[in-house]
């Protein structure tokens, strides 16, 4: 039972480190991917669901946020036109 047990915390915890490192898909190289034009499921196709949303700017009383992603060092800020399509792009290292 002892060996059943033991056997079975190695694998949770194999299972979780891989599943904390594979899991990122906030990296530069992604990051080069985004494309101005693209729509925001296909950069959540790339990066996944954003991590958050940031405040980019303001016009009058319209505040303008956009989606953000978090990890590997890196900040991707990312800002959607009326029509859906990605027209601004930024990367920051954390």
């Amino acid at each position: 039972m002892k060996k059943l047990t033991i056997a079975l915390i190695v694998i949770v915890a194999a299972a979780f480190v891989a599943g904390c490192g594979a899991g990122t898909k906030i990296t530069k190289e992604n990051y080069d991917k985004i494309k101005e034009g693209m729509t925001k499921a296909e950069v959540v196709a790339i990066l996944g669901e954003p991590t958050g949303s940031e405040v980019l700017g303001a016009i009058n009383d319209n505040v303008m946020k956009g989606p953000v992603w978090q990890g590997s060092g890196f900040k991707i800020v990312t800002m959607f036109s009326d029509d859906g399509k990605l027209s601004v792009k930024r990367i920051d290292k954390e």
